[in-house]
């Protein structure tokens, strides 16, 4: 039997959220192939309030799958963007803060 880990307290209601915490998410799935069926390959964007994070995007096929990361800063990337992570990251940037 292990024993029980302590418990943390959430924070309090009225406890100021750091700007720079992950508060906006933004989820799309999709299929980048054509010969592939169900939308397997997805891109998530993992954001502060400032639009500054990582995008991170799944490429899946029937013989290999592919994870790729990518730096975002003031809701953009100095690395070429998809339509579907340009997609993900307008979502989070519409998105409630969490």
């Amino acid at each position: 039997m292990r024993p029980e880990r302590p418990r943390t307290a959430p924070l309090p209601a009225n406890e100021p959220i750091s700007q720079s915490a992950i508060q906006r998410v933004g989820v799309v799935r999709f299929n980048p192939y054509h010969d592939t069926g169900g939308e397997y390959s997805f891109t998530v964007a993992l954001l502060d309030e400032n639009g500054t994070g990582v995008l991170l995007t799944g490429l899946y096929h029937r013989d290999q799958s592919r994870v790729y990361a990518k730096d975002v800063r003031s809701w953009t990337s100095d690395q070429e963007l998809m339509d579907e992570e340009r997609e993900a990251i307008q979502r989070a940037r519409g998105a409630e803060p969490l």
